[in-house]
């Protein structure tokens, strides 16, 4: 073989060599990304289970025991599971109740009141919020 075809072997390895690199980077790159939106989808769909599970908890007691509250606050695992304080990677939720109309002006079973369930990270961003509205045998 001559000289000359053995350098251009090399150019064309040389080529070849920073083309499968560029392809591997961004394959890496992606790889990363990827990674990534498992956990967020976990924690949008824990969100949401956490806010509706809050809105029942709260649906269950007495009409009469629903009195008015700026924002409840309460902590969970990441499961789901009430936790007792704020945990690694955990939920807070902070549950407000207040009354949409108030037909007489006493605070009675005639109100129409909603509950409203936000759904926090540990970093303080929000998740979620779920809304519902609560009445004493209808209107």
């Amino acid at each position: 073989m001559s000289r000359r075809h053995r350098g251009v072997t090399l150019i064309e390895l040389l080529i070849a060599a920073l083309l499968i690199s560029i392809v591997a980077a961004c394959a890496l790159s992606t790889w990363s990304v990827l990674q990534k939106v498992p956990n967020a989808k976990r924690a949008t769909e824990m969100s949401s289970f956490i806010a509706v599970q809050a809105i029942e908890r709260v649906k269950a007691r007495k009409y009469e025991n629903l009195a008015d509250t700026n924002g409840a606050v309460s902590y969970y695992d990441k499961n789901g599971a009430p936790a007792g304080g704020v945990s690694a990677h955990g939920f807070t939720v902070r549950s407000y109740i207040s009354t949409v109309v108030d037909r007489d002006g006493n605070s009675d079973t005639e109100d129409l009141r909603e509950i409203r369930v936000d759904v926090f990270d540990n970093s303080g961003k929000q998740l979620e919020t779920q809304r519902t509205l609560v009445s004493f045998g209808g209107l």
